[in-house]
């Protein structure tokens, strides 16, 4: 189905999405071919109780919102409604920049304390994008392709959206405001989508959660792409299924991991060791590469723990079993970790009828 697209940007009051506000929340949609249909610029004054941050307000420089005649809860009734007049006939999907991690959190928080409807963004057929999440696949697999603006001269990437946008011949003069910054999005989209289309196109394929599902049970090998620390890493992972009473919850093997410890682990116990299952919700838009080639992982247990307790119910004596400090006789046939007596002597024969007190 093509869909519409709504770029979105917000500028507020601080970086705290639980105490900060929204002053400013620009919109601009778009057709599929990023042909500018309409725009929203909307803004507020802060509430009572909210304490902006200079260093936000000086980033931001929105001192004019503090004389606003719009209430932020008008502010964002008037947001949701444009969203859902541009959704109206098409569902669409909504392209944030860290929007994620930030802006999209802020504005379902918002719209929640204002008894509005907080999961626009996902919910009706609608999807979400974050770009920022795809850059970190381009710096990863592509920047070949699309150039990625040094910092400080190299070799570390900058990833910040005005630096990419100037990097490309976008005029950013105008950044931290919230309809700029959406057009420095739809500019950067044009340019990634007349130079790596098809990367561009599976992004929008899996901004929702039929489209993530879609991709990770499909025969393609996966890579993630990722800038940690302003350096581009990539590496492959496995799909290892999901539980079918937690439909939005799937866990995948991240082979990285397993190569840089010095344990490696067997997929038969790896659900016992959750530092190598991360879990994605497919809500949202993972870092995830389809277009690598197959390679086949290889697993290595030699270096797993050979103590596994064992399941023998046979004269196997539990702790809710056992009254403590009570003389008991009993034929011990099987120990395992958790049932060991701290206190017990060592010279006690095993397979013997004993006396011995059991702590």
């Amino acid at each position: 189905m093509s869909r519409n697209l709504i770029f979105y940007d917000t500028e507020t009051t601080g970086i705290h999405k639980d105490f900060s506000q929204i002053i400013q929340c620009g919109s601009i949609f778009t057709d599929n071919t990023l042909k500018v249909i309409d725009e929203q610029n909307i803004g507020s004054k802060p509430l009572p109780w909210i304490i902006p941050q200079p260093k936000a307000m000086l980033t931001n420089k929105k001192i004019n919102s503090f004389s606003s005649n719009t209430s932020h809860y008008q502010m964002m009734k008037d947001i949701q409604h444009q969203w859902k007049e541009w959704c109206m006939d098409l569902p669409s999907k909504f392209v944030t920049y860290n929007g994620h991690a930030f802006d999209e959190e802020l504005i379902r928080r918002q719209f929640w304390c204002n008894l509005l409807e907080p999961y626009i963004t996902n919910t009706n057929q609608n999807g979400r994008l974050d770009l920022m999440l795809m850059i970190h696949n381009i710096a990863a697999f592509f920047s070949d392709e699309i150039s990625i603006p040094l910092f400080e001269d190299g070799p570390a990437f900058s990833i910040k959206l005005e630096h990419l946008a100037n990097e490309h011949g976008i005029d950013v003069s105008d950044a931290h405001d919230a309809i700029s910054d959406c057009k420095f999005m739809i500019g950067l989209c044009k340019v990634i989508k007349d130079k790596i289309p098809e990367v561009f196109d599976s992004f929008l394929n899996i901004s929702t959660k039929e489209g993530v599902k879609n991709l990770l049970y499909s025969d393609e090998f996966l890579a993630l792409g990722e800038v940690f620390r302003r350096h581009p890493f990539k590496y492959p992972v496995v799909i290892c299924g999901a539980d079918n009473s937690r439909p939005n919850d799937i866990c995948f093997f991240d082979n990285i991991r397993v190569l840089a410890d010095p344990i490696t682990i067997s997929p038969t116990v790896a659900t016992n060791v959750p530092t190598y299952m991360p879990s994605i919700q497919p809500t949202g838009t993972p870092t995830i590469n389809p277009t690598i080639s197959t390679v086949t992982p290889t697993v290595n247990p030699t270096n797993l723990p050979t103590s596994t307790p064992t399941n023998n119910p046979t004269n196997t004596a539990t702790p809710s079993e056992t009254p403590t400090n009570t003389p008991t006789n009993t034929i011990t046939n099987t120990v395992t970790p958790s049932q060991t007596a701290t206190n017990t002597p060592t010279n006690t024969p095993t397979n013997t009828p004993t006396n011995t007190p059991t702590n």
